[in-house]
């Protein structure tokens, strides 16, 4: 096995200083990477009485009229951490995508048998039109109009749907209006206009973003807004912040050392929710 080294080159060093990692930050996460610490022993399940505790019926109507009454004074928002991407849920579709091979592994063969049943697929049906695609057809089998298919739904001159954060898809169908289905996006701000509205209409949401989609966020807010404030009278008080690249982490590679790019830089990755608690 190489040895494991941590050359920190006057780049590496600019790079994580340019980011907000100091060197005793990156050369911690390394030694936690290199030698993670065991995981919990889970000692028994959480059960009623034991972890788990079970309200009273009777008392259901005060803890209601508390939550309402705090919403109404304007103590409650939502935040909704919205910034990860929709690539690697395509991840499958985008290799066989990208290349000339007919064999489909399983995930494929899967997603196409299901196809007719995603929310998207009324949206699909006008996308292949306009690339030439029968909109009719998303129970295709060749390779030829699968292809067609996935270029129409992912591709950035199609739906572009690999391209989007994974809170901007078509996610829920309303049997009323099938062929505009709602995004988590969407859900978010309809619902908050009956969890966290105050006494003059005002509903505070803030969503942390990736910085390459807060433009998306923001024309979707913009086309959202009038139907929802003026069904709902009420006003959508929206806020949006990305999260810290001072929170991000190193990765290693098989020989523990920091995993580079091509170009040699160091793969910062973003860490998890609790990098979030700054944007809270």
């Amino acid at each position: 096995m190489t040895e494991r080294i941590t050359p920190w080159t006057s780049e590496d060093r600019q790079q994580l200083e340019a980011v907000g990692l100091s060197l005793a930050e990156a050369e911690r996460q390394l030694a936690l990477l290199r030698t993670p610490p065991p995981p919990a022993r889970v000692v028994r399940p959480c059960t009623l009485g034991d972890g788990i505790l079970s309200l009273d019926p009777a008392d259901l109507p005060h803890h209601i009229a508390r939550a309402e009454a705090a919403a109404a004074a304007g103590r409650i928002g939502k935040f909704v951490p919205a910034s990860g991407a929709a690539t690697r849920m395509f991840q499958s579709l985008l290799a066989f995508l990208e290349t000339e091979t007919e064999n489909e592994n399983e995930e494929v063969e899967t997603f196409f048998g299901g196809l007719p049943d995603f929310a998207f697929a009324p949206v699909l049906r006008q996308a292949l039109d306009q690339v030439g695609g029968n909109p009719l057809d998303l129970q295709a089998t060749s390779p030829e109009s699968r292809r067609l298919l996935l270029q129409a739904l992912l591709a950035e001159d199609g739906l572009g749907l690999a391209e989007l954060p994974k809170g901007l898809i078509p996610f829920h169908p309303y049997p009323e209006n099938s062929a505009s289905p709602k995004t988590a996006f969407e859900e978010h701000l309809w619902a908050a206009t009956a969890q966290v509205r105050d006494r003059d209409g005002r509903c505070r949401l803030h969503f942390t973003v990736s910085p390459s989609h807060v433009e998306k966020f923001e024309a979707a807010l913009e086309t959202l807004r009038e139907k929802i404030e003026k069904e709902t009278r009420s006003h959508l008080d929206v806020s949006f912040s990305t999260q810290s690249p001072a929170t991000d982490t190193l990765a290693l590679d098989g020989e523990g050392n920091p995993f580079r790019a091509d170009d040699g830089s160091l793969l910062l990755r973003p860490g998890g929710h609790g990098a979030l608690l700054a944007n809270l």
